[in-house]
């Protein structure tokens, strides 16, 4: 269900939540993430924009999300008028990219993403994973 439900966001959204599901981080940690902080063998969460900012993770990189990042660095271009800078947000506003997507973008896009692929009931259930 999970992708499926991926196929219902549009690329800033699916490069969002495909990070926070192939690092275990924590939507803000994703969202404050730049382009300075993904590499491609690994994926760096600084202290500073970890939750309790004790140390830095570094997150190896899963083939599937860097395909999803590979994809999403292409075309941030047409979406924000320039090849990224190494300190742009990965995932920045497209009216003043000095910002990122707020986590409420973000909710709203996954809700969003929920009705159309017909998926009721709680976000959890729609993100349980079946074994």
């Amino acid at each position: 269900q999970l992708d499926g439900l991926m196929e219902h966001l549009d690329p800033l959204g699916r490069a969002v939540f495909q990070t926070a599901r192939f690092t275990a981080g924590r939507i803000n940690e994703v969202l404050s993430l730049t382009w300075s902080n993904i590499y491609e063998d690994c994926l760096v969460f600084p202290k500073a924009i970890t939750k309790k900012k004790v140390r830095t993770r570094e997150i190896p990189m899963n083939p599937k999300l860097q395909c999803e990042i590979a994809t999403w660095k292409t075309s941030w271009p047409d979406k924000f008028g320039r090849d990224p800078d190494p300190n742009d947000f990965v995932f920045p506003v497209k009216a003043d990219i000095s910002k990122h997507v707020t986590r409420r973008f973000v909710d709203k896009a996954l809700r969003s993403a929920c009705t159309e692929a017909e998926l009721h009931g709680s976000l959890r259930t729609a993100f349980a994973v079946r074994h």
